[in-house]
């Protein structure tokens, strides 16, 4: 049923998901920043980046709405690391799942993850169109399937780092590395480098001389 306001009859709106591959974003965001990211200790500052990016999609697509953010990846560290990310995703509007990477063992569930929810939303007419925001090969079959439900999938992720199976398995493609230089991302942009650089910094050496007398 149309929906009726002072201006006439509104836009048929249409629902929009985005979907991040946080691992692949981090890592791929480094190489585009000229600095280290830690994908698994990221700076918290990425998840700014990743509203701004989604606020983007929003604005290019006319009379579409924002359902919801998602955001999959993994960290290392304790519950208070993991706490730490969820809320600062949260906080910022996204829905996420952040899985523990032992130190020195794979990345596991990741892609899996994403892949479950995104099915899951497309099998429920969540959605009109979904993004991905991922270059990873893994998900092209995950696009073919999604797209059979009527629904449309977008991607845009770093030229560097794209399948070109992707980027054909989607109905349209953006590269970020066109994106991220509009004027609209330049101050998180920075904020993110500076945290990240932040970050890489060694930890200030402890003394362990004894007393004087």
């Amino acid at each position: 049923m149309a929906a009726f306001g002072g201006g006439g009859i509104s836009p048929n709106y249409r629902n929009v998901m985005v979907y991040f591959d946080g691992t692949n974003f981090l890592l791929e965001l480094g190489k585009f920043l000229g600095v280290r990211v830690d994908p698994h200790k990221p700076p918290l500052s990425v998840f700014k980046l990743g509203r701004a990016l989604s606020d983007w999609i929003r604005n290019n697509a006319y009379g579409s709405v924002m359902v919801r953010r998602h955001w999959v990846g993994s960290y290392q560290g304790n519950g208070e690391d993991e706490r730490r990310l969820l809320f600062a995703s949260h906080e910022v509007g996204f829905q996420a799942r952040i899985l523990h990477k032992a130190r020195d063992g794979p990345e596991k569930g990741v892609d899996m993850s994403l892949a479950i929810q995104m099915m899951a939303d497309a099998v429920n007419r969540n959605f009109h169109t979904g993004w991905l925001v991922t270059g990873d090969a893994d998900y092209t079959e995950l696009v073919k399937e999604v797209k059979r439900y009527g629904t449309v999938v977008n991607g845009v992720f770093f030229k560097s780092a794209l399948s070109d199976a992707l980027r054909l398995s989607c109905d349209e493609f953006y590269l970020l590395d066109n994106v991220l230089k509009e004027p609209q991302f330049t101050s998180t942009i920075q904020e993110v480098k500076t945290e990240a650089e932040q970050n890489a910094k060694p930890p200030p050496k402890t003394s362990t001389a004894s007393p004087p007398p």
